[in-house]
């Protein structure tokens, strides 16, 4: 069973993921609402668009890096 899923997986992995994000979203609507959910996702897309900036090599990256700190700096 486990070899049929990863041959599956394999062969539609692009289905797969949005199966689970059409399902995740799907039940954020019905649990908590049409404009908590879409909250939610600019809150996680402001998030994801942070984290790109922080870890590039751009000048704006460098800056949120003197001002936060740079972790690799602290090994």
């Amino acid at each position: 069973m486990k070899d049929k899923f990863k041959n599956f997986y394999r062969g539609h992995k692009s289905g797969v993921w949005g199966a689970c994000i059409g399902l995740t979203a799907g039940l954020l609507f019905v649990l908590i609402g049409f404009w908590k959910t879409i909250f939610l996702l600019l809150c996680v897309a402001v998030g994801f668009l942070i984290g790109k900036i922080y870890v590039s090599d751009t000048p704006l990256g460098e800056k949120m890096r003197k001002v936060f700190g740079n972790r690799e700096d602290d090994k």
